[in-house]
């Protein structure tokens, strides 16, 4: 059973490492990046990747509490972005004249970000919340 929740985690973990490299936000870019220092670009890099890791190694220990504590926080981290992004599309909405008929990739691959996501997490849930470790 818990090989099953590591393979999903290990597939959308997979899955938004590919998305992020179809999007030119690979390590290269990050490195080359000029507007900040090497420290913050690095950072931005593996930022998408902590929260997903971290379950993923909790599943593996089989650290019950913390990886329940991690996933919620992961899920309200979700949830706060999930706000931002809606806030700005509203701005969009309100401030363009023609916003119905542009198309933006942004918004794909934000969806598609919080499909992973929600899947990592909900799956750390569920493999804590029903097994009795």
């Amino acid at each position: 059973m818990k090989k099953n929740y590591t393979l999903i985690i290990i597939f959308c973990i997979a899955s938004i490492y590919i998305l992020n490299e179809l999007n030119c936000r690979n390590l290269c870019y990050w490195i080359n990046n000029s507007e900040n220092s090497i420290i913050v670009n690095i950072h931005n890099f593996i930022k998408p990747y902590i929260f997903p890791f971290l379950c993923l190694l909790f599943i593996a220990k089989e650290l019950k509490n913390i990886g329940i504590v991690t996933a919620s926080l992961a899920i309200l981290k979700l949830s706060y972005n999930v706000f931002v992004f809606l806030k700005h599309e509203y701005w969009q909405f309100n401030n363009s004249n023609h916003y119905l008929s542009t198309f933006d990739n942004y918004e794909i691959e934000f969806f598609v970000y919080i499909i992973l996501s929600s899947i990592i997490y909900i799956t750390t849930l569920k493999y804590f919340l029903n097994n009795d470790n």
